[in-house]
């Protein structure tokens, strides 16, 4: 009987029109791309360690690594802080082609080599 309702179940999936198979195809590689880039929950002390690495590159000049999420992506920005804002929640970073605000929501990893700064 199991197996009857099984088959049932993707009997109604023949008589769909190409172009809602398409669209329901298309639906589920969305829902897995957002999953596969999605912000990932911080706890307090991800958050405490970000906190000191910026303030480090800030009063240091220390070059850091950050990974922000965009819409279906990471970008990764490397570069010294030049500016907190935590009022606005915005860092301003100093790289290579000039000064850029991102903002502090969009963070998903800082990074910065340790040997190399004092």
């Amino acid at each position: 009987m199991s197996s009857k309702k099984i088959y049932d179940q993707f009997t109604c999936s023949r008589m769909m029109l190409p172009e809602h198979k398409e669209r329901l195809k298309n639906y589920r590689k969305k829902l897995q791309q957002k999953e596969k880039y999605r912000m990932p929950l911080f706890d307090e002390q991800q958050w405490e360690e970000f906190q000191f690495i910026l303030e480090h590159s800030l009063h240091y000049d220390a070059k850091i690594q950050l990974t922000i999420l965009q819409e279906e992506s990471y970008l990764e920005v490397q570069g010294v802080v030049k500016g907190l804002d935590t009022v606005k929640r915005e860092i301003t970073i100093a790289t290579e082609s000039g000064l850029r605000k991102l903002n502090a929501k969009e963070i998903v990893n800082i990074d910065y080599d340790y040997k190399k700064t004092p």
